[in-house]
């Protein structure tokens, strides 16, 4: 299944979740009002801070989306050129330790595999 597919697939769910936010954030609003209150009473040297302090919620729907996809168009749209380095994508990636000692090691590796004698 594609992205754009499973992305139409969720769709209503989404509307739902922007139709039914309004509610809900009015009921957030009012929660942080009372929080303030409590802390303006457990901290009263704080009042102005408190009162000056600008809190806003916000519900984001979930989406799928592939990051594959997105890759892809990415990828196509600036001509087939690479996205970001090799090495980070090894950091991005979170496998590795010690990123360095990879690259050297994806390095040697190249140099076996094309048949030249490592250094």
């Amino acid at each position: 299944m594609s992205g754009e597919a499973r992305q139409m697939m969720f769709i209503d769910a989404q509307l739902k979740v922007k139709e039914e936010s309004g509610r809900l954030l009015e009921m957030f609003d009012r929660e942080i009002n009372v929080i303030k209150a409590f802390v303006k009473v457990l901290m009263p040297g704080y009042k102005e801070s408190i009162d000056a302090l600008v809190v806003e919620n916000i519900i984001t729907p979930f989406s799928v989306r592939s990051e594959k996809d997105k890759i892809v168009n990415l990828v196509t749209a600036n001509g087939g050129k690479p996205l970001m380095s090799q090495r980070e994508s090894i950091e991005r990636a979170g496998y590795s330790d010690d990123i360095d000692k990879t690259m050297g090691e994806i390095a040697d590796e190249s140099l076996i595999d094309s048949g030249e004698p490592s250094m």
